[in-house]
């Protein structure tokens, strides 16, 4: 009986082994995609950023003042959504953290 349990581990260990292998490719694989989605995610914040920065600036030409604070204020009160404090220079630095841990 001892025999056939070796024999069976001799044939299933590289088997085992290679399962194994691939499961770990598979998650590292993974995980490249997920931080590519993330860095997709933090340039698009930024994107809007810039949009915010530049309807202030075409709005302060109209009006003659900012209404950044006032056009926020609204969407906290009447859409009851807030933003979490992320300010540009934070985005870019998790930008530029995923792109080198990406190449």
């Amino acid at each position: 009986m001892l025999e056939i349990i070796i024999d069976f581990a001799k044939i299933a260990s590289p088997i085992l082994a290679a399962i194994i292998s691939g499961f770990f490719v598979y998650l590292v694989s993974r995980h490249k995609k997920l931080k590519a989605k993330l860095l997709k995610s933090y340039l698009d914040i930024q994107f809007y950023q810039e949009v915010e920065k530049v309807h202030v600036e075409i709005a302060i030409g109209g009006h003659g003042k900012d209404t950044k604070l006032m056009v926020r204020n609204i969407v906290r009160k009447e859409l009851k959504k807030d933003h979490s404090g992320v300010t540009p220079s934070s985005i870019q630095r998790k930008i530029d953290g995923l792109t080198r841990s990406l190449h």
